[in-house]
C-alpha cells in the first residue's frame, strides 16, 4: 500500500526590497543632498542593517505571541498581575481588583488609577484599545467592572 501524505503549500511571500537596491539608494541620497563624505558612508551599511533586522523581528510570530495582550494581563487570585513580555523579562505589578478605580485606554496604552486618589500606574502593551478593555473586562468579575470608571480615549 502507497501511504498518502497531504502537504499545503503556501505561496506567500513577504516581499522585501534588495538590501544592495537600499544600500545604493541611500548612498546616492546621501552624498547628494548632504554632501557627506566618503567615511561617513561607511556608516550607512551598519545602520540599514540594525534598522532591517530590528523591523523584521518585530514582524515575527515570536515576538507577536510573548507580546500579546493575553501574556501581558493575566490574574492571579484577587490581584491584577501585568508584565511586560516574555521576551525581556521585566518586573511584574500586581494590583489589588478591588483597589481600581479608574482605567484609561487608549491603543498601545493603559492606565490604572487606584484608590480613586490619582496615584497609579502606566503600561504600554502592544494592542488597541478593544483588545485592552475586552481583556480587562474578562478577567475581572461583573461587580468589580461595574465599580471601575473605564476612559476610553
Amino acid at each position: 500500500m502507497q501511504e498518502i501524505i497531504l502537504t499545503t503549500f503556501n505561496n506567500k511571500k513577504k516581499l522585501y526590497p534588495p538590501l544592495i537596491l537600499i544600500f545604493s539608494v541611500t548612498c546616492f541620497f546621501a552624498s547628494q543632498v548632504y554632501e557627506l563624505e566618503q567615511i561617513h558612508l561607511l556608516f550607512v551599511p551598519f545602520t540599514l542593517y540594525i534598522f532591517f533586522t530590528g523591523h523584521r523581528y518585530t514582524l515575527s510570530n515570536k515576538f507577536k505571541t510573548a507580546n500579546s495582550i493575553d501574556f501581558f494581563i493575566k490574574k492571579e487570585g484577587e490581584h491584577l498581575i501585568i508584565e511586560n513580555s516574555l521576551l525581556i523579562k521585566g518586573q511584574q505589578v500586581g494590583i489589588k481588583c478591588a483597589r481600581i478605580s479608574i482605567v484609561t485606554i487608549k491603543d498601545n496604552y493603559l492606565s490604572i488609577i487606584v484608590d480613586g486618589n490619582g496615584n497609579g500606574y502606566d503600561f504600554y502593551p502592544i494592542a488597541d484599545k478593544d483588545q485592552i478593555k475586552h481583556r480587562i473586562i474578562s478577567l475581572l468579575g461583573k461587580e468589580q467592572v461595574n465599580n471601575i470608571c473605564f476612559n476610553i480615549v
